[in-house]
């Protein structure tokens, strides 16, 4: 017998059953392989089946069509709805993005006008730094040139003391710069506003190079004096010595009676001295006033005169100050009596208990006792009754005076330690009034010099 099959139209586990299988199954299964496909009712129940299959497949393909459609239905209106989402989305990030845009145009635009204000006033303040440069340039080519040349240095000096002597002392003065206008005058005339009172000023600036000759200058200052004296009522006079000194006179500031009225030299002028010739100025302007005030009641001589008693009366109040050297030596002898007395108590005390100390001890009238015969005695028992008594009562003395003599000594090193204290207290007293004294000693003498 011969079969024929296409073992590739089988199943893979159908083949690998027949090749496992005994000879009696495979025979079996196929007999009723047979009578199986042999059924005449084989082929339709193969094209029922078939049949209800197609249907089952077409039912099926119907229901995954439904839920295709669904699923599609339902996906495209997720994505509408994302869509819609996403949409708004971006609107909303476009309005933030436009507001963002115009928030940062704005302040842009506000940088830009701050910065153009700023390039403005930049371009301004160069602008005046290149004018104050110009000028500072100007002022010192101008100074360079009035350097150069002496006498319009001199000039330079003079006008410069006049501007400022016009801002500072324009209360109480009329400034006027005479300069070359009358001859045997000096410099610059302050007048008084009350009245008709004059401060002369002479002013000079020669290098240290040239400051000899300031005393020629100085001579020429006091002969316009005696010139103005005669012609106008001079109160005072200043010599003003830019920038060295003058000879035999001053490196500094100096006042000095000359020509019967005051003359003030200044020399190296600085700011401080400039402050001081405004006030300088300033009370030659407020004795005028009292003077002309004082004048119509009292003679000149008398004035004078009245001033100087005050000044003998005030030095006399100078001399008649003391700097309290009774108070102190007073304060110094009660502290030594107050010390006296402590230091005798302190003795009293010690020497109280030195006489206590003696007589307990007996040292004047020492006793001794004969122990021999107690050293004798065997036993306490062979002693009789006065013997006994003897014995214990100065057994009994002797503990009592140790004791006392214990209290006693240290009683003696207090009393020591406080007579320390009260002694090293008094030194220290000591020291601060001599201390005390030496300071006002000192205070005086500088006061006299």
């Amino acid at each position: 017998m011969k079969i024929d099959i296409k073992v590739g139209a089988l199943d893979s586990a159908v083949l690998e059953w027949f090749d496992t299988a005994s000879q009696s199954d495979i025979t079996n299964a196929i007999y009723h392989g047979y009578r199986i496909v042999s059924n005449p009712n084989f082929n339709k129940n193969i094209d029922d089946s078939e049949e209800r299959e197609k249907q089952l497949l077409l039912d099926e393909i119907k229901g995954l069509k439904r839920s295709l459609e669904s699923i599609r239905e339902s996906t495209i209106q997720e994505c509408k709805q994302n869509n819609m989402e996403r949409l708004a989305e971006k609107d909303a990030r476009i309005q933030e993005l436009k507001e963002d845009k115009k928030i940062v145009l704005n302040e842009q635009s506000e940088r830009i006008l701050e910065l153009k204000k700023s390039q403005k006033l930049t371009e301004e303040k160069m602008e005046v730094i290149e004018n104050e440069n110009n000028r500072i340039q100007k002022e010192y080519s101008d100074l360079q040139g009035i350097l150069s040349n002496s006498y319009k240095k001199g000039s330079f000096a003079e006008n410069k003391l006049e501007e400022m002597l016009r801002v500072n002392v324009k209360a109480d003065y009329i400034v006027e710069n005479i300069g070359s206008k009358e001859e045997h005058s000096t410099d610059i005339h302050l007048k008084t506003r009350e009245s008709d009172g004059v401060v002369l000023l002479e002013s000079k600036f020669y290098s240290n190079s040239s400051k000899n000759m300031i005393t020629k200058e100085v001579r020429k200052f006091m002969s316009d004096i005696d010139s103005c004296k005669t012609r106008m009522n001079v109160l005072s006079a200043v010599f003003v010595s830019i920038s060295c000194d003058i000879p035999n006179i001053t490196n500094d500031f100096e006042c000095r009676v000359e020509k019967g009225i005051r003359c003030y030299y200044f020399a190296n002028m600085t700011e401080e001295k400039c402050k001081l010739l405004y006030i300088v100025l300033g009370i030659e302007s407020k004795l005028y006033k009292e003077r002309v005030l004082l004048e119509g009641s009292e003679s000149m001589n008398r004035f004078l005169m009245r001033h100087f008693m005050e000044l003998t009366i005030n030095y006399q109040k100078i001399e008649g100050l003391v700097p309290g050297y009774e108070e102190i030596k007073k304060e110094v002898d009660k502290q030594e009596r107050k010390y006296i007395k402590k230091r005798r108590d302190i003795i009293e005390s010690i020497k109280r208990v030195s006489d206590n100390f003696e007589k307990l001890s007996e040292i004047d009238s020492v006793t001794t006792y004969d122990v021999s015969e107690l050293l004798a005695v065997d036993s306490p028992h062979s002693l009789n009754r006065i013997q006994w008594d003897s014995y214990k009562s100065e057994l009994v003395k002797l503990r009592v005076e140790n004791t006392d003599l214990d209290s006693t000594k240290l009683e003696l090193v207090k009393l020591q330690e406080v007579l320390k204290a009260k002694d090293e207290s008094i030194n220290e007293l000591e020291k601060k009034v001599a201390a005390k004294v030496e300071k006002k000693t000192k205070s005086r003498k500088t006061k006299n010099s």
